[in-house]
């Protein structure tokens, strides 16, 4: 495995955060081609892409990192790939790669994830506390990073990060101090909760965040239910 990612111009922990479920990604193919056919038949566009190029097996989605390559977190010491601008994607690749939300590590824009920006042309990023050490290292980053994708494909990243509050909150420095979703539920207090919602909305837009991957809606059905506090409650009444 290390020898491919050796290999391979890109390494595949970035790939390793994949949020795309395969049978959404199947499904979302699946349609576009069936509506090609209703249309007709295949454009132009799409004939002269010619026959699907088969994956190298470091390029897969389920692509573990060695430990050499987790090891970087800095592009320094590897070339960034050069991009041929919308020869490299385009079409039914480009349209992929808008349905895929990836991770990187580091907490700059490095080789790995200005390739994917640029040249796979993906549609988010998420965000850890790998990625984080200051407000103003995070606006730099995610600035940066939709400045790359506006130059390549003049459309902008939703960039994600698990900002709930208790006990998953990825972003913490300078950052308010949130509750768990339970206790705010408990308390029974929409405008409190609102209130909060509307801080933590706000601090994640002044930094360039524009997802908060939150639970709204799960309820919680027993002890056992793996969700726990992350939720507003077992009444689903209440936490519509």
């Amino acid at each position: 495995m290390e020898n491919g990612c050796r290999a391979n111009p890109v390494s595949p922990m970035i790939y390793h955060r994949v949020r795309l479920g395969a049978t959404v990604g199947i499904i979302c193919i699946f349609s576009l081609i069936v509506s090609s056919c209703a249309g007709g038949g295949l454009s132009a566009e799409s004939k002269s892409l010619g026959p699907p190029t088969a994956l190298a097996p470091t390029e897969t989605l389920t692509a573990r990192a060695s430990p050499a390559s987790a090891a970087t977190t800095s592009g320094a010491d590897t070339p960034v790939p050069p991009s041929n601008g919308a020869s490299r994607v385009s079409g039914l690749e480009e349209k992929i790669g808008q349905m895929l939300m990836v991770g990187f590590d580091g907490t700059t824009p490095t080789s790995d994830a200005l390739y994917v920006v640029r040249d796979l042309r993906v549609g988010g990023l998420i965000l850890f506390g790998s990625n984080y050490e200051s407000p103003e290292q995070l606006s730099q980053l995610t600035a940066e990073l939709q400045r790359v994708a506006r130059g390549s494909s003049h459309m902008g990243l939703l960039i994600a990060v698990d900002q709930e509050g208790g006990r998953v909150q990825r972003l913490k420095l300078g950052f308010t101090a949130l509750p768990a979703a339970l206790r705010l539920g408990e308390s029974d207090d929409l405008d409190r909760t609102r209130a909060l919602s509307t801080v933590a909305a706000t601090e994640l837009a002044a930094v360039g965040v524009n997802m908060n991957l939150a639970p709204v809606l799960a309820v919680l059905g027993d002890a056992e239910n793996p969700i726990g506090d992350r939720s507003y409650g077992s009444n689903a009444g209440a936490v519509a």
